[in-house]
């Protein structure tokens, strides 16, 4: 995914994706390329480094548990608690619980619709956004 244009371009950096797809960590690198008025990350590079990775991860741990299925991001909402002065750091998180709610709905209805809540932090640990979004997962034949 690092080289993935959108990305790419915006200094989204995939850091690191665990083997189970449970876990990912991303880099928003803070450069001339997105830096605002004010100096600090332009926020819709904030809110892109937050957009693809958990219909990415929930798609790839169900693709190898055999589901033939497609994800996609329906909708997000992002606060901007305070400028981004440095890099911005996300860490994506999918619990045992919210797979298993997959599975099942996926299942039952064959189609399943996963909640998710992700704070950006700066190199200082302070959270500059918070974002929640929905991830929905469709079985296709």
């Amino acid at each position: 995914m690092r080289l993935y244009p959108p990305l790419f371009f915006n200094r989204i950096w995939t850091q690191s994706i665990s083997q189970d797809f449970k876990t990912v960590r991303v880099k928003v690198i803070k450069s001339i390329l997105n830096k605002n008025l004010q100096g600090g990350i332009f926020g819709g590079t904030l809110f892109s480094g937050a957009d693809p990775y958990p219909a990415v991860q929930l798609w790839n741990i169900l693709r190898k548990k055999g589901y033939q299925c497609e994800a996609w991001l329906k909708n997000s909402e992002i606060d901007y608690v305070k400028p981004a002065r440095s890099s911005v750091y996300y860490e994506f998180y999918l619990t045992n619980a919210q797979i298993k709610k997959a599975e099942e709905d996926l299942r039952s209805t064959g189609r399943a619709e996963i909640h998710h809540q992700e704070s950006g932090k700066d190199k200082n640990g302070i959270v500059v956004t918070n974002i929640r979004s929905l991830t929905v997962i469709k079985l296709v034949s």
